[in-house]
């Protein structure tokens, strides 16, 4: 990335001859590592990277597989960089990892399955994503059409579900497939991607709220912009 314009250059491209590097879908940078969430055909893992700091270029260095990760879609890191969490589409699944913040070995998975009937984020989960301050967690579910809520310990990684936002809701008709979230830069709100309705809702956090509860702050319809589904 070039700054400040902020357009890309590349710098090269990984041929997929590894495990955990074919199907490549979600990912995560931090410091002097590099996190792919990959998906095929027997190959469902979380792949490690070593990342060159000033190059950015990437070495692989190991794959990590296991329950909850069938069809796993995306990951996001903890802010201290001790936890690492994984979506398991296949297996309606959020699988956490102790992660060593020296070498980025991935231990101790506890995996949160789907309940039937809650709306958890779970059914179908496309993709995971963590508040700046790391108290928060978000996950999308693709199958429910809903944004799950979890209030997260900074000290051992462990979640409680909160709520969830559901399409049809306060947001009307507008989160159809959502499947994409992603948290601004100063923390204060958060936007989702629902390609089934052509849109992008975003969301700020309730002042003072002790369930730390979504409001709707704004929508675009983005077949105006010419966003199209993908």
């Amino acid at each position: 990335r070039r700054a400040p314009q902020g357009g890309f250059t590349l710098l090269e491209v990984l041929i997929a001859l590894l495990i955990g590097m074919i199907g490549l879908l979600g990912t995560v940078a931090i410091q002097q590592t590099m996190f792919r969430a990959t998906k095929n055909s027997g190959d469902d893992a979380i792949a490690m990277f070593s990342r060159d700091q000033f190059l950015g270029t990437l070495l692989f260095q190991s794959a990590v597989t296991g329950a909850g990760l069938d069809g796993v879609t995306d990951v996001a890191i903890s802010p201290d960089g001790n936890f690492l969490y994984a979506t398991g589409f296949d297996d309606d699944a959020l699988v956490r990892f102790t992660r060593n913040p020296t070498t980025g070995a991935l231990t101790n998975p506890s995996v949160t399955s789907h309940t039937a009937g809650i709306e958890d984020g779970l059914d179908g989960p496309r993709s995971v994503e963590i508040s700046r301050d790391g108290r928060r967690l978000f996950v999308t579910g693709d199958v429910g059409s809903v944004i799950a809520l979890y209030r997260r310990d900074p000290d051992n990684g462990v979640l409680k579900r909160i709520q969830a936002e559901v399409d049809g809701a306060r947001t009307g008709d507008a989160l159809a497939g959502v499947r994409a979230t992603a948290v601004s830069r100063d923390g204060r709100h958060l936007y989702a991607a629902a390609p089934i309705d052509n849109a992008v809702v975003a969301f700020v956090p309730e002042p003072e709220a002790t369930l730390l509860a979504f409001v709707a702050l704004s929508l675009i319809v983005a077949v105006a912009i010419g966003l199209d589904p993908v």
